[in-house]
């Protein structure tokens, strides 16, 4: 629907500027996206959503005054597709590419180029004939596609080059609270667009968790700092403290809801719910990574003692595989408020331009997070005025 709500206390019939339907639409959870489109024009970009019936998706683009179709990319042999992330590239202000992801894990990339809506189509490498094909495709270690159902994020690397960042997992579906005696792995992506097929997590750097421990009474985790090399095409970190690193294995983590991209740092929450499946709620960690690798930042991100500083105090000791101790600043912190989505970001706290993210549970418990400000603001400049 779009309605004209510019003056909301007498909204009427008169109000409902259009209302869009069609056969191919399931269930649209995902917002949709509202852009200025290369044509001139401003569209309204939504998916076809979840349980469709249909086994190609749709992504229409709508004219917001009337909701008539500007244009329609039929997604082939898709899964049901969620929302869409609208990239302007060139910093114009005009929408130049659509990424949206699918429940059989396929990540599709569509570029907006030109007036004529007929070039609105996938990129010549992502494309066979006609037939679109996936950017890429989100498996566990055994090669079991994983949904993806958490809204898209990107930001640009430091070549230049496109990112998108996501994690997989599901928690639409009957039974998707169950956490079965074997669960399944998902994990969070950040891939580097190529306009090629990337072939799978074999050409991405590998993070993992490290530990999970209490420190001054909060349960922190820490995980890997792994380099990238030229040859990577973005990283990947699964979603469990494995056996290997003295961890009880997968507990049915998953991420449904969307990253922020700030600075150095992709912060996302990841949702693991109660064993019972009967009970209410159940868990979350929030989550953040240096944003190229995937790996822990080179500094405290939180004030566990409660002092007031980000410092060497604030790490944690981390026992590695082959019995060595090294000292690490965390990467996680668990709110303890039952499930947590995407937090608010208050930025400007204190002297050193520290922050402080804003977090709601599910039990209806609301919790501020104290961190330490970016340390990768760059140069900063200014006019000077007579």
């Amino acid at each position: 629907f779009a309605l004209d709500i510019t003056s909301p206390s007498s909204v009427s019939s008169s109000n409902v500027l259009s209302e869009f339907t069609h056969p191919d639409m399931g269930y649209t959870i995902g917002q949709p996206a509202v852009v200025p489109l290369p044509n001139g024009k401003f569209g309204v970009v939504v998916t076809s959503g979840y349980e469709t019936g249909s086994p190609d998706g749709k992504i229409w683009i709508l004219d917001p005054n009337d909701g008539s179709i500007i244009k329609t990319i039929t997604v082939d042999n898709s899964g049901d597709l969620g929302p869409p992330l609208l990239a302007d590239l060139n910093n114009d202000r005009v929408a130049d590419r659509i990424y949206t992801g699918d429940t059989d894990g396929n990540l599709w990339r569509f570029d907006l180029v030109g007036s004529n809506t007929s070039n609105w189509e996938a990129p010549a490498g992502l494309r066979s004939g006609s037939t679109p094909l996936p950017m890429f495709v989100a498996r566990d270690g055994s090669g079991t596609r994983r949904p993806i159902t958490a809204p898209l994020s990107s930001a640009f690397n430091k070549d230049g080059r496109h990112m998108v960042f996501f994690g997989t997992g599901a928690f639409y579906r009957v039974d998707d609270n169950v956490v079965p005696a074997n669960p399944d792995i998902d994990a969070f992506f950040g891939i580097v667009d190529y306009g090629t097929q990337t072939a799978g997590r074999s050409e991405l750097l590998e993070q993992s968790i490290l530990v999970e421990t209490t420190s001054n009474g909060r349960r922190v985790r820490a995980v890997t700092d792994n380099q990238m090399a030229t040859t990577h095409k973005g990283w990947f970190l699964d979603l469990n403290w494995d056996t290997a690193y003295g961890g009880p294995g997968p507990a049915g983590e998953r991420v449904v809801s969307r990253a922020l991209v700030r600075n150095d740092r992709v912060i996302f929450a990841t949702l693991i719910p109660s064993k019972d499946p009967c009970a209410f709620g159940g868990d979350s960690w929030l989550m953040e990574l240096e944003t190229f690798s995937g790996g822990r930042l080179d500094y405290a991100l939180f004030d566990l003692d409660n002092d007031g500083q980000f410092d060497d105090n604030d790490w944690i000791d981390v026992t590695l595989p082959d019995g060595t101790t090294t000292r690490v600043p965390p990467s996680a912190i668990a709110p303890d408020i039952n499930i947590i989505k995407t937090p608010a970001v208050i930025t400007g706290i204190g002297p050193n331009d520290d922050e402080v993210k804003v977090v709601s549970g599910s039990g209806g418990q609301l919790m501020q997070i104290s961190e330490r400000g970016s340390t990768a603001i760059g140069r900063l400049s200014w006019r000077q005025m007579r």
